[in-house]
């Protein structure tokens, strides 16, 4: 119901996961659609974890941009970057919600 709050897309990375995992073993004995499904939960799990990254870096790039202010040192670049990281972030959500709808419709 909230598609910008980043940490409940986290959780359902988690649960991605364990749905991944289930299907991998399942398809280990079972073979077939368990391992379609297991690659489509793959793609959930890769594009999250994209995302789940991205606002990583963009914390850490926002802690060295004040860092570098408070030194008295330019801070563009490290703001540049994390603009860079908030466009690829939402790439990756975008990718993950399509994945996850493909996911949902096996």
């Amino acid at each position: 119901s909230h598609p910008d709050d980043l940490s409940a897309w986290h959780r359902v990375r988690k649960l991605a996961k364990a749905t991944r995992y289930a299907c991998e073993a399942m398809g280990q004995h079972l073979g077939g659609d368990y391992v379609v499904a297991s690659s489509a939960w793959e793609v959930v799990t890769d594009a999250l974890g994209r995302v789940q990254d991205t606002q990583v870096a963009r914390e850490r790039l926002r802690e060295l941009a004040h860092d570098a202010h408070r030194a008295g040192e330019p801070t563009r670049t490290y703001d540049l970057l994390a603009e860079r990281e908030r466009g690829a972030g939402e790439r990756a959500l975008i990718e993950a919600q399509a994945a996850l709808k493909a996911a949902l419709s096996e």
